[in-house]
């Protein structure tokens, strides 16, 4: 039995429901589509069953999440025999998605690299549906993606839709940078335990000239070699590798550097980043403990805030370490550094502050403005939950 079916066997007493049902299906499509927008991909697809009005309401969705750890494994083990019907399912919802994507996530499993059906369904997300952000993550069992089934084999030009601004890619190995060749359009590009040769990742980096925020969390298959990163629109920048010769970080813009492990001793790195100009780092320190160092750069507040400040702290919870450097005249830049304390999950080990336009509290720790600043600390309280 349907579940309209089953209400209209309600008895009179719950004609309430009813309405309330029917109350929902005079909704606009605009309104029930953000309402679907709140659930999963699977929870959507399943209200088409409700009435005629919600049949083809999923399809318009902004957000497609698709994850086959979940409908091919039964108390954690796979079944190879639903891998075919699994990767059929995604392939007819995305065909069946009405319109463009803001975001679209598939975790899959080395099987669909080797078949194409990856492949089949990158081009269909970016050439099709126009996704803004894609995610991708392959999950084969281990920590480091081994042979030719993990290897990301895609045709040149893959990632350059000019509708892709970010990507995110997790566990492969990449052999060449073709899918990543003339890629202005990305903004966002998250590399997570991939592994290649130094030259590829080089590659890969300067074929995407407009990146701002750039994480990599990678591996390299030879340690002999240089990592070089140069870009003029790069503002974040976060770091893990292992074992490499040398580094170069050149970057007139950045105005965060995140530095989990990098075993590469600092003779060998090359840090040439303007706006950030602090005595301590990540080999300064002297214990290999992770380092991050931040710009904070707001404009200055011309009216009264409504309390928000667009600054993302999110790159700096957990290194051990912190440099900062801020204008204490500027009421946003000190709001920014309060949050970046408040937010703080892991042990602070050290912490240096640099004041821009040498403008440190006078000696009754007021600024220059009255005493603004100093409520701002007063309001603050970093530490409390420590």
């Amino acid at each position: 039995m349907s579940l309209l079916q089953n209400a209209s066997s309600i008895s009179s007493n719950k004609r309430i429901s009813i309405d309330a049902i029917d109350n929902v299906n005079q909704l606009p499509d605009d309104m029930l589509s953000k309402i679907l927008s709140e659930l999963s991909t699977e929870e959507a697809i399943k209200t088409c069953v409700l009435s005629k009005q919600w049949g083809d309401t999923w399809k318009q969705v902004s957000n497609l999440c698709f994850d086959m750890r979940k409908t091919i494994t039964i108390n954690g083990i796979v079944l190879p025999q639903l891998l075919d019907r699994a990767a059929n399912q995604i392939t007819e919802v995305i065909n069946k998605h009405n319109g463009h994507l803001q975001t679209c996530i598939i975790s899959h499993y080395s099987y669909q690299l080797e078949d194409g059906m990856l492949a089949s369904w990158i081009q269909s997300l970016t050439s099709m549906k126009h996704t803004k952000n894609l995610i991708l993550a392959n999950f084969n069992g281990r920590f480091a993606p081994t042979g030719e089934d993990n290897v990301l084999k895609l045709s040149t030009e893959t990632f350059n839709h000019p509708s892709l601004r970010t990507l995110s890619l997790y566990q492969y190995i990449l052999q060449d940078a073709q899918a990543f060749n003339n890629c202005k359009n990305l903004k966002y590009l998250d590399l997570f335990q991939i592994f290649a040769e130094v030259d590829v990742f080089n590659k890969v980096i300067s074929s995407c000239p407009s990146l701002e925020v750039l994480i990599l969390q990678i591996i390299f298959f030879n340690p002999s070699g240089h990592l070089k990163i140069d870009h003029k629109t790069l503002r974040i920048l976060s770091m893990s590798c292992n074992q490499i010769d040398s580094i170069e970080v050149r970057a007139a813009r950045l105005d965060i550097l995140s530095i989990e492990y990098i075993p590469c001793e600092s003779d060998n790195v090359v840090l040439e980043i303007p706006r950030l100009q602090f005595g301590r780092n990540y080999w300064v320190a002297g214990r290999l403990l992770p380092h991050t160092s931040i710009n904070i750069s707001c404009p200055p507040q011309k009216q009264e805030s409504n309390g928000m400040v667009k600054w993302d702290t999110n790159y700096a919870t957990s290194p051990a370490s912190l440099s900062v450097s801020l204008d204490l005249k500027n009421p946003r830049e000190v709001e920014v550094l309060r949050k970046i304390l408040a937010v703080w999950t892991e042990k602070m080990i050290e912490l240096e502050i640099s004041f821009k336009n040498n403008n440190p509290l006078g000696e009754e720790g007021n600024s220059s403005d009255g005493g603004a600043q100093n409520n701002l600390w007063e309001k603050a309280e970093p530490f409390s939950q420590c």
